[in-house]
């Protein structure tokens, strides 16, 4: 497939129409249609179904896209890289940050690159394991600062870097039943909450298990900090919950730490890049603004 062949898939698989692929590339309909058929053609197999409702991708296509994406992307990084090699402080940066990156360490590292790097873009969603090293290693993603991965098979592909290890608690509304429990059989019918996306429950799960719980019920997953604080403050939800994250969000929300004691492991937070596709100079340079802003922090436990 040609370069324009490449653009032109990921182009409709995100317009989900010819016509809105054709106005995102600033082509005409005919021109984008002519380039999907030749790009099938020269793969040999449909990538999309032209159905009422617009371009619907086939079970190949849905391979094709994402493996489009990751050269598209890697064009633009090869395009990028090669102007800061010349001497030119642009470029983006695509980072995915956990909730508790997004308070402690994502803002100030930010501020700092940015004095130094104007005219780079940053742009930052929010996640954690095990997606957002999914996206990482598709391509999608530059940089995850976020819990490290849990296990040697989650590391494949990734090269993590320590930045600060936060002790974690639980946590749950003021006016919970579970505020003031004393023993780990007493949660065994909370309702858990979760930092993190659906696929993240069995490694929460798993370690809960680990520690006595025996849980009853699924867990209510976000990725959200304004949907998770707004369901504990409200609810008797329980939640795992790093204890930087706590201190910051508590003089907002009505929530308290569960008071019993039990030996909870802390979070290990990480920089994260792919070890299979090397990072720009601009990437690079910001990874070392947040090891620098992460070593710099005196509240953070190295």
């Amino acid at each position: 497939m040609k370069p324009n062949h490449v653009e032109t898939i990921v182009a409709i698989a995100d317009a989900g129409t010819i016509r809105g692929a054709a106005l995102v590339l600033h082509k005409s309909q005919p021109a984008v249609s002519n380039a999907l058929k030749n790009a099938e053609d020269g793969i040999g197999a449909r990538i999309f179904l032209r159905e009422p409702t617009g371009m619907v991708p086939t079970e190949i296509g849905h391979e094709i896209i994402a493996r489009s994406r990751t050269i598209l992307n890697e064009l633009r990084r090869l395009e990028e890289q090669v102007r800061q090699l010349q001497g030119e402080l642009v470029g983006s940066i695509r980072l995915i940050v956990s909730p508790l990156a997004a308070i402690k360490i994502t803002p100030q590292s930010i501020i700092a690159f940015k004095r130094k790097y104007p005219k780079v873009s940053v742009n930052i969603d929010s996640g954690q394991s095990p997606s957002a090293f999914v996206q990482l290693r598709r391509g999608d993603a530059d940089l995850v600062i976020a819990p490290a991965p849990a296990t040697p098979s989650e590391e494949i592909g990734l090269v993590c870097e320590h930045l600060f290890s936060d002790p974690l608690l639980f946590i749950t509304g003021a006016g919970s039943k579970f505020a003031d429990v004393e023993s780990v059989p007493e949660l065994n019918a909370a309702q858990w909450l979760m930092f993190g996306p659906k696929e993240r429950e069995p490694i929460i799960q798993g370690y809960l298990s680990k520690l006595g719980f025996e849980l009853e019920n699924p867990m209510t997953c976000s990725d959200s900090v304004l949907s998770v604080m707004g369901l504990l403050a409200i609810s008797d939800m329980v939640c795992t919950c790093p204890q930087s994250l706590f201190d910051q969000l508590k003089g907002t929300w009505d929530v308290v730490q569960v008071p019993f004691e039990v030996e909870l492991a802390p979070v290990n937070m990480a920089v994260i890049t792919s070890s299979t596709r090397p990072p720009t100079s601009v990437v690079m340079a910001f990874k070392e603004v947040v090891l620098k802003e992460a070593k710099s922090a005196p509240q953070f436990t190295q």
